[in-house]
């Protein structure tokens, strides 16, 4: 119970509170005890600015922006703490350590916040093997740069072979783009199949932005292009589509890296209009979810 009154006093701007004493005092006419506690909740302090030290190449910016809280609101630890998962979560630093000092508090009663940072690896190289009874053999491979421009952009590029597909594709994502927690995706795709029903040869590139309005809850829009070439029965087919890609995701997963309950939902749709086959409008719409337990 004692740490209970200390960690929610460390939510409302007592991050400094501590038990002084306690005694039980027992009352034999009744069989009762009264628990006496005495408490120093510390001097109220709030939030105040963020003191960054990195010796690493990701912005400032983008460090400053996962914090959820703002100068001159009362602190939390429940938001240091969510601060903390922000930067984890992001793969970008090896190190992160989060701290605040007591004779550091300002005669406004705010306290810096310090953040230290020291950067991970910015790079992955990945590769595997796979076997379909459709595809046959096969192999995959792809490149990733976490912090291509220093702004914690990620840069993906990816091959994929085997004895029915060929495909290169190039990711880009630009986090915080205009505003806070809007990311900017953009796609370039070339892809060949070759079946024995038809064989075709086109790229594809889309332009997404989505935006997490809240912690978990996200939606994304933008504009996608495609154009194919597809010889079949030995008649060539020309098939470009311009579409609106939609989505929608609700995310309860208590840990993104490693979850163990929770689950995710997501929603898309994209209306394609264009030379496609016999038809000129059609819509690819997808539901997925997952649950943890």
């Amino acid at each position: 119970a004692f740490d209970d009154i200390k960690e929610n006093l460390g939510t409302c701007g007592y991050p400094f509170a501590k038990v002084i004493n306690h005694e039980a005092i027992l009352s034999k006419s009744d069989n009762s005890v009264d628990l006496v506690l005495t408490l120093d909740p510390g001097p109220y302090v709030t939030f105040g600015p963020i003191q960054v030290k990195s010796s690493g190449s990701v912005s400032m910016d983008y460090i400053k922006n996962r914090a959820p809280f703002k100068q001159g609101e009362p602190y939390d630890q429940g938001q240091i703490d969510e601060y903390q998962d922000e930067l984890s979560t992001s793969k970008l630093f090896e190190k992160i350590i989060i701290q605040h000092h007591k004779e550091k508090i300002q005669e406004n009663h705010e306290v810096p916040i310090e953040v230290e940072l020291s950067d991970g690896k910015p790079r992955t190289l990945s590769a595997g093997v796979k076997f379909g009874t459709s595809e046959g053999i096969g192999g995959k491979t792809s490149w990733t740069h976490r912090n291509l421009m220093g702004h914690a952009d990620k840069f993906v590029a990816g091959a994929e072979a085997s004895q029915t597909l060929s495909m290169i594709d190039l990711n880009y994502y630009l986090p915080d783009f205009l505003k806070r927690n809007q990311t900017l995706g953009t796609t370039l795709n070339y892809k060949e199949e070759n079946t024995k029903s038809y064989d075709s040869r086109g790229y594809g590139a889309s332009l997404i932005l989505d935006n997490e309005f809240k912690k978990g809850w996200s939606y994304s829009y933008g504009l996608s292009f495609d154009d194919a070439r597809i010889s079949q029965r030995g008649e060539i087919i020309h098939v470009d589509a311009l579409g609106v890609p939609l989505g929608f995701s609700i995310d309860t997963r208590n840990d993104n890296l490693d979850p163990s309950s929770g689950g995710k939902l997501t929603l898309s749709i994209t209306p394609e209009y264009g030379h496609l086959g016999h038809a000129n409008f059609i819509t690819h719409s997808q539901v997925h979810g997952s649950y943890h337990w």
